[in-house]
């Protein structure tokens, strides 16, 4: 059995491209002009039209922005899309690249490869069919498979089943956790709702969190009622900042949604 394909995520254009947009949109929301304007002169600076990173992400964008109904159409797309590839001078990617990763370093920080891109592992695959010559024929295959499939859509019984499932799972969830509460807030079922949505795939999970964590220690932080309870208000901070850190199920779930009901009712006390 083969060992496990790498991936080197600081060589994947896509990465690169879709970190710094995180980074760009934190800038952003956190009024942080002088790292907004960093950050999209890097852009213009690198991602010009007809550059080599320019072209690079493309490949990527087309083919994960594609849906068609015929496989074999899906198939041809990659096929060609890995000639394109083999177009660009190697080189001169690579170089640009290293350029990019070390203004990234210099001028915003190395934490932006720390980002969380929600469809990174989709990426990672697109970049080991294009840049990895070391594959075996099977791993190749079933790793251009899996692009395919998420290029071609799905039959519409098929999506509407899933939806059917979905649907009774969400409002099972729902209908035990109204056994500890008269009734769950739109934050809750927000929260709820995107938990489902991302069952098999925890990417959109991640993303969500992001924000609402940052949220919910804002509050935690300025509630005045827990600042008379300074050991507990640590310990739901600590509690908080652990969800960023691990696998999110059913139980991790529960006691966020509890902190967000703890919050809402210390905002009705005040």
């Amino acid at each position: 059995m083969s060992s496990k394909i790498k991936h080197n995520k600081k060589r994947n254009t896509a990465f690169l491209y879709e970190a710094l947009v995180r980074e760009l949109t934190k800038a952003t929301m956190g009024k942080d002009g002088a790292k907004k304007n960093t950050i999209v002169s890097i852009f213009k600076e690198f991602f010009k039209p007809d550059s080599p990173l320019a072209r690079d992400l493309r490949l990527y964008q087309n083919i994960l922005e594609t849906k068609v109904d015929d496989k074999r159409l899906a198939e041809k797309i990659v096929f060609e899309s890995r000639l394109e590839k083999s177009a660009i001078d190697s080189k001169r990617l690579f170089n640009e690249q290293s350029a990019l990763i070390s203004r990234i370093n210099k001028e915003l920080s190395s934490e932006v490869f720390t980002n969380f891109v929600p469809n990174y592992k989709d990426l990672a695959t697109l970049h080991q069919v294009f840049n990895n010559p070391k594959i075996e024929a099977k791993q190749r295959v079933l790793l251009e498979e899996t692009i395919v499939s998420g290029m071609t859509i799905q039959e519409k019984s098929e999506q509407q089943n899933i939806d059917h499932i979905d649907n009774i799972v969400y409002e099972s969830f729902t209908k035990r956790f109204n056994k500890s509460y008269d009734g769950l807030s739109d934050r809750q079922k927000n929260l709820l709702q995107v938990y489902i949505a991302s069952v098999g795939d925890d990417l959109e999970m991640k993303v969500y969190l992001d924000d609402e964590i940052s949220s919910i220690k804002k509050e935690l932080n300025e509630s005045a009622e827990l600042e008379v309870f300074p050991e507990q208000k640590q310990e739901l901070l600590d509690l908080v900042e652990s969800f960023s850190e691990r696998e999110i199920g059913q139980r991790e779930l529960t006691k966020i949604m509890k902190i967000q009901h703890l919050l809402e009712e210390s905002k009705k006390d005040a």
